[in-house]
């Protein structure tokens, strides 16, 4: 109010001055220092008037957040959250946790927060089926340890919210028919849970997914092409900005290093320039995805403001990154993820390509709005799941055929190729053909050299489905068994 007053009366003194004064040294140099003050103030309004709209708008968008959960929960809660004390939180998870701590209080549990949270995740997903929605209920789950057949005291509270805000039920049935309940209409992993934990080789059980909903295995149950396409091309039009950002600098000042180590990235290395003619410096180099900047020069804005007024110089580049268009590649080529560590490894680099972490939210999306069950989906999903080193063409293969692999060894669940002998499965599934090995893979996977004769080759193949196929037997037993250990 100050700055804005101060813009108008330099204003009016400046018009009075070019009037009234005369023509002189005095004036010219009046008007000047005037000017200059008259610039200074109106950069300052600027921003200020920037910064409110900017606030309105984060201000308009807590309201429509604040009122979607009071349009849900008013009438079974008795109480509404509002936006008072509210400071200027742009996330919605955020936004409601604040608001229904202010409201609630003393009375304001981390357990009851996050389980009103994950109710009202519940509820907008009934509206949207999307799959950041369906991530959330994901992660308000794991915030409450919610796991299939554990009903904890935490546990046991969600379950009574649940009852009362999403079935609409007073007198609070027993715990399981609850939580069985919310298994089925809202968090279906649940049911999936030993299923993904078991056979826990994301990619692979990903890939395969992929694979059986574009050709149609899953369609009976309300799972088709079609839907999963539009829900990809859904979140890359909602996800896939360029918003990653490379940053040298020579001399880094402590409050900027501390903002950029606290931004998701890789951050803080001592790399020495080399082979530049006649130049060698040392930087500090950081990879940021800042989640709440949408531009550089916000970024730009950003650190100039943590940098402040310094002594010494420094040098600070930032370099826009274009994630989206980079390509992978694995060493060895065209390879599965064999381990834990590799996975993780892909989803960090998918996660600066995309800008959300569960790369499977799309597929258990679908699941979850099907109505395949656990049993029907092990009678679908092939074999191949089992063989954590297997490569791409070798997985296309074995799905392109495993209805008829099945078939012939009268197979029902996937945790009954444990009882069939390794080399008869390796001679049927070869009658059938072999996959389309390339160049690349005769080193890597079957083990030959450039000079190696048909003969070596069919024996190598011979020898690594054999492999694959003891792989097959010995992983579905130990799947059979955990299952049954779990159940």
């Amino acid at each position: 109010m100050f700055i804005r007053n101060l813009f108008f009366l330099l204003f009016i003194v400046d018009i009075l001055i070019i009037w009234l004064f005369p023509e002189g040294t005095l004036k010219s140099i009046t008007i000047a220092i005037i000017s200059v003050l008259l610039c200074a103030s109106g950069y300052s309004f600027k921003d200020i008037f920037e910064k409110k709209l900017k606030q309105k708008s984060i201000k308009r968008f807590q309201n429509i957040i604040i009122e979607r959960f009071n349009n849900y929960f008013y009438f079974q809660l008795g109480f509404r959250i509002n936006t008072n004390s509210l400071k200027y939180e742009e996330n919605e998870i955020e936004i409601l946790q604040e608001s229904i701590k202010n409201c609630l209080g003393e009375d304001s549990s981390k357990i009851k927060v996050n389980s009103l949270l994950l109710c009202y995740q519940c509820k907008k997903w009934d509206e949207t089926k999307s799959p950041e929605d369906f991530q959330q209920i994901q992660i308000q789950s794991e915030n409450l340890g919610i796991k299939y057949g554990e009903i904890t005291s935490d546990v046991h509270m969600f379950l009574e919210y649940y009852s009362k805000l999403i079935l609409k039920k007073e007198n609070t049935e027993n715990d399981k028919e609850i939580f069985d309940q919310f298994s089925v209409k809202h968090y279906k992993d649940l049911q999936f849970y030993s299923i993904k934990e078991e056979l826990y080789q994301s990619k692979n059980l990903h890939d395969t997914l992929v694979k059986l909903i574009k050709d149609g295995k899953l369609s009976t149950y309300g799972i088709n092409s079609d839907s999963l396409y539009k829900l990809q091309k859904d979140l890359q039009t909602k996800y896939l900005k360029q918003n990653t950002y490379l940053i040298f600098t020579n001399k880094i000042p402590e409050n900027v290093r501390s903002y950029l180590k606290s931004l998701p990235g890789f951050s803080g290395s001592r790399i020495w320039s080399k082979n530049v003619p006649e130049h060698s410096s040392l930087f500090g180099a950081y990879i940021v995805r800042p989640p709440e900047i949408h531009s550089i020069d916000e970024l730009i804005e950003i650190i100039k403001l943590k940098a402040g007024k310094q002594d010494s110089q420094t040098l600070i580049r930032i370099i826009p990154l274009d994630f989206l268009h980079s390509k992978i590649y694995t060493i060895p080529e065209d390879q599965s993820f064999t381990t834990r560590g590799l996975q993780e490894s892909y989803e960090t680099l998918e996660w600066f390509r995309t800008g959300y972490v569960m790369q499977d939210s799309v597929i258990w999306n679908e699941i979850a709005k099907s109505s395949i069950s656990p049993n029907e989906l092990l009678k679908v999903i092939p074999f191949n799941i089992f063989c954590p080193g297997i490569i791409p063409v070798e997985q296309s293969f074995l799905i392109k055929h495993y209805d008829t692999i099945k078939t012939e060894f009268n197979i029902e669940k996937l945790d009954e190729w444990r009882n069939v002998d390794a080399s008869l499965m390796r001679d049927y599934i070869l009658n059938l053909g072999k996959p389309e090995y390339s160049e690349e893979h005769f080193n890597n996977t079957l083990k030959l050299n450039k000079d190696s004769s048909d003969d070596d080759f069919k024996e190598a193949v011979r020898v690594r489905m054999l492999e694959l196929c003891e792989q097959i037997k010995d992983k579905s037993n130990d799947f059979y068994n955990s299952m049954q250990h779990q159940n």
